[in-house]
């Protein structure tokens, strides 16, 4: 059995996904560590495939091209980890560089410390100007992490912290026993749902500082139009998800309603003092849970029809 297989997925990248290749083929990785990368090009309309193929026929034997024609993200990954003979499993995107240790830092973490997941940092390349009212607080939408210089496990109270998909590893096995890929998701929450899932079946996960990869952002994800509908798409794909609660309101949970006040109030708030930073970010939070209250009560609707016998 290989010891870690590596999964990028890509569409319409063509370009940007080779890069990637490249510098995972150009990592420092000791000889008595096997490895392999399964890359999946799900449904591109460019020629990512000849990219890839082309890239492969150089000599890049541990490369191996799969293809899945059904649209998003969740279909490629479930495909790939189908398809791994690794006991670990390695995630990173089509737009990201990996550190020349990357694949080494990831064994000796779980190695080390036993762990189910582990990931790093996710530094940026910026490929255009950062905007002034990009603060901090606003680059987890471009999947970028850094939390600091000393390794620490995350504890399943803390649900602020978690790992990006651009740069983490599980288990093989956690998957046989807990599932793969939610394919509702789509292309939109699918890292924080099944790293929510681990700490939920009480797996654990470790944060490596020396665990990096380099994230590039394009111009096109620096601008407020890109900000809203990232929020309104996460609010659909999170709406699509089974959360159990105790209280709804057509099929909204009590404590969605709570935490949606809050932010109202706080956007009302920083409207009058005229923050311009707190304005911006809690009207995405209301934008995200405009977009899951709209798709709760249609999924509330379209079940109480469902049960009544009714066309929908």
């Amino acid at each position: 059995m290989t010891d870690v297989s590596v999964i990028v997925c890509t569409c319409n990248r063509a370009t940007s996904v080779v890069d990637t290749l490249r510098s995972l083929a150009g990592m420092d990785v000791p000889d008595e560590l096997t490895w392999e990368v399964l890359v999946v090009d799900n449904n591109s309309t460019d020629n990512t495939g000849e990219m890839i193929t082309r890239f492969m026929e150089e000599g890049h034997k541990r490369f191996h091209y799969l293809f899945e024609p059904k649209q998003g993200k969740c279909h490629a990954l479930n495909l790939a980890i189908g398809r791994a003979r690794g006991r670990i499993v390695a995630f990173t995107d089509d737009d990201a560089l990996v550190d020349s240790h990357w694949l080494t830092a990831i064994v000796d973490t779980m190695k080390n410390t036993d762990a189910d997941c582990a990931g790093g940092k996710v530094l940026p390349i910026w490929e255009g100007i950062r905007p002034a009212w990009l603060s901090d607080g606003l680059l987890n939408v471009l999947a970028l992490l850094d939390y600091g210089e000393k390794t620490f496990h995350f504890e399943r109270r803390n649900s602020t912290s978690m790992l990006f998909g651009v740069n983490f590893a599980f288990r093989k096995d956690f998957f046989a026993k807990e599932g793969l890929f939610k394919v509702e998701l789509g292309s939109r929450g699918e890292d924080q749902e099944m790293f929510e899932r681990l700490l939920a079946a009480n797996g654990k996960a470790v944060y490596n500082p020396k665990i990096v990869v380099h994230h590039k952002i394009g111009p096109q994800r620096l601008t407020k139009a890109y900000y809203r509908r990232w929020y309104a798409e996460s609010g659909k794909a999170r709406a699509r998800l089974h959360m159990p609660s105790k209280r709804t309101v057509f099929g909204i949970p009590g404590y969605a309603l709570k935490q949606s006040l809050k932010r109202l109030n706080a956007f009302i708030r920083s409207a009058v003092t005229l923050n311009k930073s707190d304005f911006f970010s809690n009207e995405l939070w209301l934008i995200f849970y405009y977009a899951f209250f709209v798709g709760k009560i249609k999924h509330s609707l379209l079940h109480r029809n469902v049960l009544e016998g009714r066309d929908v």
